[in-house]
């Protein structure tokens, strides 16, 4: 079984040229219709010094919660929540394929060579994405079908469009969120990429991460994702 390397968003790279990469796309955020915040370049979190080197180049989402939706409130619906991941699949995709610009002005079309867009799924104290706790109740409907709609319909959307769906979360991660790390989404992917290579949600594993100084991503499957 042979391992490829690669790196993601501004972490450094362990091996040069390296297989793959996976670079941040963009956010959650009303603030920048025409363009996102993230910056094209060297040591940037799309990063063109590990980008240009590897074989695969890959873009993700960093994906909102409910709560980072504006529309959201004490009487927030499903719909709501599922027009709110539909909208961010949207502009994902507008950054994939160039409609909308990086911070500095650079198409993200001109660096990705794959169509598979990735979903990171993960609650941050630094970057807080808003995902609703999982029993908290809006009306009489626990947080995590709130959360589940918006994930969902995001990955729906980018498969409904013409994009492949990946998703990046942990066994933790997707505990804190869904409520438990074995819980199955309402629309699911069938590629992975997770912290430590534990599956969540019955999603299988494609890129396994591991948590370490510098950061090392590896593919241990030869299967690569669109």
């Amino acid at each position: 079984m042979a391992t490829y390397y690669g790196s993601d968003s501004a972490s450094v790279q362990t091996s040069n040229p390296q297989t793959f990469y996976i670079g941040k796309m963009g956010a959650h955020d009303e603030d920048y219709p025409n363009q996102t915040e993230v910056n094209i370049g060297p040591g940037y979190d799309f990063n063109t010094s590990a980008a240009d080197p590897s074989t695969y180049v890959y873009g993700y989402w960093w994906l909102g919660g409910p709560g980072s939706d504006p529309n959201f409130g004490p009487s927030y619906t499903i719909t709501q929540a599922q027009d709110w991941g539909a909208k961010q699949a949207r502009a994902a995709i507008d950054a994939a394929d160039g409609t909308t610009l990086s911070a500095n002005g650079l198409k993200f079309s001109d660096y990705l060579n794959r169509t598979t867009i990735w979903a990171d799924v993960e609650k941050s104290s630094t970057e807080h994405n808003y995902w609703l706790d999982p029993t908290v109740l809006i009306g009489k409907i626990e947080g995590k079908y709130f959360n589940d709609a918006v994930l969902s319909y995001f990955l729906q959307t980018l498969d409904q469009s013409g994009w492949h769906c990946g998703v990046y979360s942990s066994q933790y991660e997707w505990e804190q969120i869904f409520g438990s790390s074995s819980y199955v989404i309402s629309y699911t992917c069938n590629t992975g990429w997770a912290v430590d290579g534990l599956e969540f949600g019955s999603i299988p594993v494609i890129f396994n991460q591991y948590e370490q100084n510098p950061d090392l991503d590896s593919n241990s499957t030869g299967a690569w994702p669109a």
